[in-house]
């Protein structure tokens, strides 16, 4: 039922009424992209008056003298990207520009012009891989918008040429362009670039601009759609930093060059997605991390914007930020966000979430608890969906735990893609069956998440678990049908996971097997040091403890796996643990497992 709400709130908005027409006789100035002239007037102005800013503001400019230290931009692949090259052109683009705009020296002006040199004289982009176009694209509006008025007549000519061409025109291609019909991360992205691109150089070839922009203003409502209803982006949280960055980026582009962003922003979820994100940050500073996500917790600078936007302090992480200012380590050139949207922020006075559940439905639906705000609070997070969801896992049911202010169960999180591409792995092939390249990998199946496994099989890639919100009996969890995870071994599978009593965290699953007999697989994934006792475990890290009970009518002899691979594709896993037990399902029966985790003080 869930999935065709969702379904039907995505149609009624892609399929509503046509965006209002754009007036291309009212585009702004240069600049106009992000940025308007009457804000690159007051940059000044907003660092000297907030300390945030002034950081700010001294980390870029650290950027930008780093950058005049480096070589010039070279053609260089990695694997079958060139995308590390373009996005390295998108930081020095916002370093030396806001640096040149920011004090008028003329040093940073004269290095932009030889990376714009740089970047167009490269043979192409590599279209085969959209992102770095795109991402070249932008990189290289920047430097022509944002620096228009300076640049030689003889750079500016060059620049327009090349966006045209290598940006623009390859994006026309129908072996390139199939990110105008995705609904994923590549959607905002490459038509960012491409609108982007348009906006700089609409002056010089306003009908090859007026196309790119009317095009994606189509395009952009399939990736806006992904949102819907309550938020939850599909591909996790590290995706939703590059895709919601983009999508943000796209609104503001068509807000600094048209004072309208023609409804985009009124997508359904869209807004609601900073708080999912938000809630998503658990207090030991680690994410929940389910699909192609890296673990640890970061400053998204974009949320500056959707914290404006919204009137909505809470959505700003104060220690990812402080972290993020306070590092020796370059800062990330987006925090050009915060100089644009935040001025009048006091970190020190930024408030928590006023709630401490968040629950939603969608393509993966994500149900995440914390008992408070506080660093020591305890917090888990379970997901739905389905494991052949873009950028997923068979992770599906798996869960995530935190008190103490540690993370005690653990989800292993993405692999590098060249890392597997290089061995001859096609990761990204037919994910939607068990023989796929893609489940291979250990990170990605279900031997290394947080889940019951039958037989040592696979998980049902295809099959999407929906989630049910708990509230009553002392619960406040989520119950998650996964039946359909394990076809053709078993009847049914329920699992439940809660606070019990608004207190320690339980997971509850209760199994009905079918003919003939089956081995199942009771596993955590762990870096805490352990101590197995009978029917319970020791877990301990930094000195704190947790105890983790268990509770069966099957038979409980708990175990230590090893998660180091023996092949030569698998990335290593030092430190960490899968903790459990196997023991016989006997045909027609029912089993239950219920396995509570205590805070030790």
């Amino acid at each position: 039922m869930l999935r065709l709400l969702t379904a039907l709130i995505a149609f009624l908005f892609l399929s509503g009424a046509a965006s209002a027409a754009i007036d291309f006789s009212k585009i702004a100035p240069h600049p106009r992209i992000f940025l308007s002239g009457v804000e690159s007037g007051n940059l000044s102005r907003k660092i000297n008056e907030n300390p945030m800013l002034a950081s700010v503001h001294q980390k870029l400019m650290e950027g930008a003298e780093d950058t005049l230290l480096r070589p010039l931009a070279t053609y260089k692949m990695t694997g079958r990207r060139l995308l590390s090259v373009s996005r390295q052109e998108f930081r020095r683009a916002i370093y030396l520009s806001y640096a040149y705009l920011a004090s008028g020296d003329k040093r940073y002006l004269k290095r932009a012009e030889a990376e714009i040199k740089s970047i167009c004289e490269m043979p192409s982009w590599n279209p085969s891989h959209f992102l770095d176009t795109a991402e070249m694209t932008l990189a290289l509006a920047i430097f022509y918008d944002w620096l228009y008025n300076d640049l030689s007549v003889e750079t500016k000519e060059l620049c327009a040429s090349a966006i045209a061409q290598k940006g623009l025109e390859a994006s026309k291609s129908s072996k390139y362009n199939w990110f105008l019909r995705s609904s994923n991360n590549w959607n905002a992205v490459c038509n960012l670039g491409m609108l982007a691109g348009a906006l700089a150089i609409y002056d010089e070839n306003p009908e090859l601009a007026k196309e790119i922009i009317l095009r994606g203003q189509e395009s952009i409502k399939k990736h806006l759609a992904c949102y819907a209803p309550d938020g939850i982006y599909p591909e996790g949280y590290n995706y939703w930093d590059y895709g919601t960055t983009f999508q943000a980026m796209y609104i503001m582009a068509l807000e600094s060059a048209f004072k309208s962003d023609f409804g985009l922003s009124e997508a359904p979820g869209f807004w609601e997605s900073a708080r999912w994100h938000r809630h998503m940050e658990g207090p030991s500073c680690f994410n929940f991390s389910f699909s192609d996500t890296g673990p640890r917790v970061f400053a998204s600078p974009v949320v500056f914007w959707f914290a404006r936007k919204m009137s909505d302090l809470s959505v700003l992480n104060k220690s990812a930020i402080e972290g993020a200012l306070l590092s020796k380590s370059a800062i990330s050139p987006y925090f050009i966000f915060a100089i644009l949207y935040a001025n009048g922020v006091d970190l020190q006075k930024i408030p928590d979430p006023k709630d401490r559940v968040f629950f939603g439905s969608g393509a993966t639906p994500v149900f995440i608890a914390r008992s408070d705000w506080s660093k020591g609070a305890q917090y888990f997070a379970i997901k739905g969906g389905k494991a052949s969801e873009n950028h997923g896992h068979m992770d599906v049911s798996s869960f995530v735990y935190d008190a103490l202010g540690e993370r005690w169960v653990f989800d292993l999180g993405m692999q590098d893609y060249n890392s597997l591409e290089s061995k001859g792995l096609e990761i990204w092939s037919n994910p939607s069956y068990e023989s796929s390249d893609r489940w291979k990998v250990f990170r990605y199946n279900n031997h290394s998440h947080n889940v019951i496994t039958i037989d040592g099989k696979l998980h049902n890639p295809r099959s999407y678990i929906g989630l049910e919100r708990l509230g009553s009996g002392g619960k406040l969890g989520v119950r998650a049908d996964v039946s359909m995870l394990y076809p053709d071994a078993i009847k049914t599978c329920v699992r439940e996971a809660y606070f019990l009593d608004g207190k320690n965290f339980e997971v509850f699953d209760k199994i009905a097997s079918g003919e003939g007999g089956h081995t199942l697989r009771w596993s955590i994934c762990t870096d805490a040091k352990v101590a197995l006792k009978s029917n319970s475990a020791i877990l301990e890290k930094n000195g704190k403890l947790v105890e983790v009970s268990f509770d069966s009518n099957l038979k409980v002899e708990l175990k230590i796996w090893s998660t180091e691979q023996n092949n030569d594709y698998d990335a290593p896993n030092k430190g960490i643990a899968m903790l459990g037990f196997e023991a016989p399902l006997p045909a027609n029966s029912e089993s239950f497992i219920r396995v509570k985790f205590e805070p030790k003080d």
